[in-house]
């Protein structure tokens, strides 16, 4: 299993019949995510984007072959991050204090080209 993102995932499942219909299901409530042909070597790869309204936390994703039997993984989602960026309230402060680590190091620059 890969995330690529914090709502996209991939899953991959071998060991079904070369062209077996394989249906992806995501637990805990119920969410089918599709159905696909295994290749010939019995590989089938799902990827999707995580559902709106899926709760954070444990899941687990069954990848059923129509003859062949399931297989079963974990995935844990942490939901959709956030937009980021600054806080409007600790910008003034962040500023104030680049500006005193930049003032400091002239002021220390400068003393130490008075004493040579």
């Amino acid at each position: 299993m890969t995330q690529q993102s914090s709502t996209a995932f991939t899953v991959v499942g071998t060991g079904f019949k070369a062209g077996e219909s394989v249906t992806a299901t995501l637990y805990s409530d119920p969410v089918v995510l599709g159905t696909k042909l295994a290749d010939s070597s019995g590989r089938v790869e799902f990827s999707w984007t995580m559902p709106a309204g899926i709760a954070t936390g444990s899941h687990t994703v069954i990848l059923k072959g129509a003859e062949s039997g399931q297989i079963s993984i974990s995935l844990t989602y942490g939901g959709a991050l956030s937009a980021t960026g600054a806080n409007p309230l600790t910008e003034p402060f962040l500023l104030a204090g680049f500006l005193a680590l930049l003032l400091g190091s002239l002021s220390l620059s400068a003393r130490s080209r008075r004493r040579d």
